[in-house]
């Protein structure tokens, strides 16, 4: 045969190009380029192509086109490693016989060919033989592997698009657990992420598809328990199944989970069936699921599905892990620049510290949510990062300042977030550094907005931060007694000050005195 390979990636065309030549093809042609390819149609005839639907000069969808204009019975077979549910299906439409989602192994390459060229065939059939019956069968028989491939490829879609949008490992194994109790129809699923050194196991997500609350799965698993003297395997999906192989590590040879649960659920007419969850190449963790034994919708397709998913969620949690290690260094440095800011100013040291640890107080006692939370631990330290654009000898300035030098002053907010603007951060976490000095009444900076179109998290941090500038030196006064901070928040509660954020803080700051006055008692 004589194949055409249109792919940008010369590593991955080289590989392909001499792998189908020791399949033994006439002549296989590897191009990098749109307009590449576009001159050899030209130049020569060809039976097949393997096409990227992401060039860098032409889309690969004209590439189809062309080719199908050309020939209509040549097969082309579509590569992507970042696929559209929209270029999916187009491409289908255009006459792609097949789909091929990378990495894909050489054996889906093998298969996705041979299904190509009995297309082929069955198509130069039809142009000779007038489309008899037993063709039109056949290309019925295709239809309906086309239209399967188009659900394959919309539900590898929605997998690859929900996991590329997790942004924590909590939210990855729940993801996991869902598509895969979807996939295998499980009664029970559940994920157990190993803990190193590799003799312990923890149950991080489960689902059960009965609403039950008793859970047939242990927390922990770990060497000194009845599984000691077991072997730990785990389920590989090959041609005839599941298949069941040992895990090559010797930390983990002394435990049993497959040989145990397959025992312990046997009697409730369920299969226990275990996939390894691999990151480089070493195992990570294991998908545990309950299967209805008599389970015929879990067929080849629905494995390939697992098998994807299972891929694509060990790459994710490699980049989550690169990812918050590299952030968590961006905050280290940011923390750093602002502690180095404020230590300028006596007055003002640890005062981001402060303001945040308050903020958190105030957010706890009002029942914020978690995601709260974390945005007030993440940001809170970064509200005042704009000060670093501001002339020292205004921060530092003894005394009160100018009107010149407030509106100075005024500016840091919007340094801050320009600051931070690059760094993933949320609307809702932007908005901490930008509108802290609002007030709820509207005439705040540096938008003048109020009400809830301020987030309460930023509404938070604002109350912290007047209620820390009122307890501390400045270079311009001392320190306000508490009774005088509570008639301040009481007398700018619905104008500054958000009433509910308020009378949490006076709440909180009741409890403090009260907690003082039982602690001057006991003395």
């Amino acid at each position: 045969m004589r194949i055409l390979i249109v792919e940008d990636d010369s590593e991955l065309g080289n590989l392909l190009k001499q792998y189908l030549e020791r399949l033994g093809h006439e002549s296989v042609t590897h191009v990098p380029e749109g307009k590449q390819a576009l001159k050899e149609l030209q130049l020569s005839s060809f039976d097949c192509a393997f096409v990227d639907l992401q060039l860098p000069d032409v889309n690969g969808l004209e590439i189809l086109k062309e080719l199908k204009t050309t020939d209509p019975s040549i097969p082309v077979i579509m590569m992507s490693g970042y696929p559209t549910l929209e270029r999916s299906i187009e491409a289908m439409r255009l006459g792609a016989s097949d789909f091929l989602t990378k990495p894909f192994a050489f054996q889906d390459l093998v298969v996705s060919l041979e299904r190509a060229l009995r297309e082929r065939e069955i198509l130069l059939e039809n142009i000779s033989l007038k489309l008899d019956h037993q063709a039109k069968l056949e290309l019925e028989k295709l239809n309906k592997q086309l239209e399967a491939n188009i659900e394959e490829q919309k539900i590898l879609f929605q997998v690859s698009n929900e996991l590329d949008e997790v942004r924590s490992s909590d939210a990855l194994y729940e993801t996991l657990i869902r598509w895969a109790s979807t996939l295998t129809n499980a009664r029970e699923m559940g994920f157990y992420a190993i803990i190193p050194p590799g003799n312990q196991l923890v149950l991080v997500a489960e689902k059960n598809s009965q609403q039950s609350h008793i859970s047939s799965f242990p927390k922990i698993i770990n060497r000194n328990n009845e599984l000691a003297n077991l072997t730990l395997k785990y389920s590989s999906l090959g041609k005839n199944g599941l298949s069941r192989t040992n895990i090559p590590s010797e930390a983990l040879q002394s435990h049993s989970i497959h040989t145990w649960l397959h025992s312990e659920f046997s009697s409730l007419n369920h299969d226990c069936n275990i996939w390894c969850l691999e990151i480089r190449g070493e195992p990570f963790g294991f998908l545990v699921g309950l299967i209805p034994k008599e389970n015929p919708n879990f067929d080849k397709s629905k494995q390939r599905i697992l098998e994807f998913l299972l891929k694509k969620a060990g790459l994710t949690l490699e980049n989550l892990a690169l990812y918050e290690s590299l952030m968590a260094n961006f905050y280290g440095i940011l923390r750093s620049l602002v502690n180095a800011l404020e230590a300028k100013d006596q007055y003002t040291g640890k005062h981001s510290e402060r303001v945040t640890h308050f903020a958190l107080k105030i957010a706890t006692y009002m029942n914020c949510s978690n995601e709260e939370l974390e945005s007030l631990k993440t940001v809170g330290y970064l509200h005042d990062i704009g000060k670093i654009g501001i002339p020292d000898d205004v921060l530092t300035k003894p005394g009160r300042l100018t009107a010149e030098e407030f509106e100075l002053i005024k500016q840091h907010p919007v340094i801050g977030e320009s600051i931070v603007r690059d760094l993933g951060f949320s609307d809702i976490e932007r908005s901490i550094i930008r509108h802290h000095h609002e007030r709820w009444d509207g005439k705040g900076y540096p938008d003048g907005i109020g009400g809830e179109d301020i987030p309460l998290t930023t509404r938070i941090i604002s109350a912290a931060d007047a209620f820390d500038a009122m307890s501390t030196d400045r270079s311009y006064r001392k320190a306000l007694p508490m009774e005088r901070i509570v008639q301040e928040f009481k007398n700018n509660r619905g104008t500054q000050f958000d009433p509910l954020v308020t009378d949490a803080v006076l709440d909180l700051i009741n409890e403090r005195t009260q907690e003082g006055e039982a602690s001057d008692t006991r003395r």
